[in-house]
């Protein structure tokens, strides 16, 4: 299996709002590739805000170190900081579908996918990132 397959398992998370300091981890079908998410209290750069960390390893080996990982959308600041992951889940799926030309006629899809439940907690002073904690999301 394909990293590249098993990356946007990983970014998929439902912000519908735990498990602070508890790793959520995932695993391609064949053992190979893992990846680990992690919401711990960030560097001394900011102190005090819990962000969202990653990594992932190749047979052992690492791949990306521990590095942050942020959501931005369109119009609203991003989803960064202050996280707390509220409950994971863990799927896999494997697929056969037929190619109309090639080597092989059979195609197997594996793939594993984690689901994140995320919520951004408030500040102290009940705001998110300037915003009154009440705004819609």
């Amino acid at each position: 299996m394909r990293a590249r397959q098993l990356v946007p398992g990983i970014l998929m998370a439902c912000l519908t709002g735990g498990l602070f300091g508890q790793p959520a981890s995932l695993s391609s079908p064949a053992g190979q590739v893992k990846i680990a998410v992690e919401v711990k209290d960030s560097s001394p750069k900011h102190p005090g805000e819990r962000r969202l960390y990653w990594s992932v390893t190749y047979r052992g080996r690492p791949v990306l170190v521990e590095s942050t990982l942020a959501l931005q959308f369109k119009d609203m600041p991003p989803l960064e900081k202050n996280l707390v992951i509220k409950k994971s889940a863990v799927r896999a799926t494997h697929e056969t579908w037929q190619r109309v030309w090639g080597k092989r006629k059979n195609v197997v899809d594996a793939s594993n996918e984690l689901q994140l439940d995320l919520e951004e907690s408030p500040t102290e002073t009940g705001e998110r990132d300037g915003y009154p904690f009440s705004r819609a999301a």
